[in-house]
């Protein structure tokens, strides 16, 4: 079993560990952070019952070191990115966790992708480096996902779409099939996009109404 150490002390990262312990995929040396943030964040990693090291004295804990990269998706994945380019300047390697409850039929050929359970990846999809593909999320068909996009719960992406590099799909959105979704799209939660989209776009759906009623008043039957 492939020995690993977590980059992220963040609810989301121990999240992972929970799951990847589950599936008994790898085996947790620990969690993993800047030496600068190691005292910050040892508390809460004891919280979790999970070592902390920092990430630039891992050769010395371990000869090969492997990572599984738990940062999201802040500053539209970015910060993501510039960890994964660390570790490879480190030469360390990165891992996809994909999970054994997940659906895949696509050979997953990028490095640091998670794909966690109960997400679908339908049939040739392609899929680069750094990705997310949360809980439910679907890619149907004939996809090519680049690298270093956070793909949200209950997404569905229609068939022979393009996604480029740094893009969050947010919880909930319907990507219609043939469109290319441009480097650092933003997809709000809920929204359909049922076109091509420039760099950097933000497609949102309408905001809901607030009715100028309360809840004990509505009839939720005819």
């Amino acid at each position: 079993m492939k020995k690993i150490f977590i980059l992220g002390t963040t609810e989301y990262a121990f999240m992972l560990n929970k799951m990847i312990t589950q599936e008994d995929a790898f085996h947790i040396l620990g969690h993993t952070c800047n030496a600068s943030q190691v005292e910050d964040n040892r508390e809460v990693c004891a919280t979790h019952g999970v070592e902390l090291f920092a990430f630039e004295e891992l050769p010395a804990i371990e000869e090969k070191v492997c990572i599984l990269n738990a940062i999201g998706y802040s500053h539209m994945n970015d910060t993501r990115k510039r960890l994964f380019q660390d570790c490879i300047e480190r030469g360390y390697e990165p891992v996809n966790y994909i999970s054994n409850r997940a659906i895949v039929l696509s050979e997953i050929e990028g490095r640091g992708n998670i794909v966690f359970p109960g997400a679908y990846i339908g049939t040739n999809v392609k899929v680069g480096e750094g990705n997310v593909f949360y809980t439910g999320a679907v890619m149907t068909h004939d996809i090519v996902v680049q690298d270093f996009n956070f793909i949200a719960a209950n997404t569905t992406v229609g068939g022979v779409v393009s996604i480029g590099s740094n893009c969050f799909i947010g919880m909930g959105s319907t990507i219609r099939n043939r469109i290319h979704i441009s480097d650092y799209t933003l997809v709000g939660a809920g929204a359909y996009l049922d076109h091509s989209t420039n760099r950097e776009d933000v497609v949102v759906p309408a905001r809901s109404v607030v009715l100028d009623r309360k809840s004990m008043e509505m009839s939720l039957t005819k």
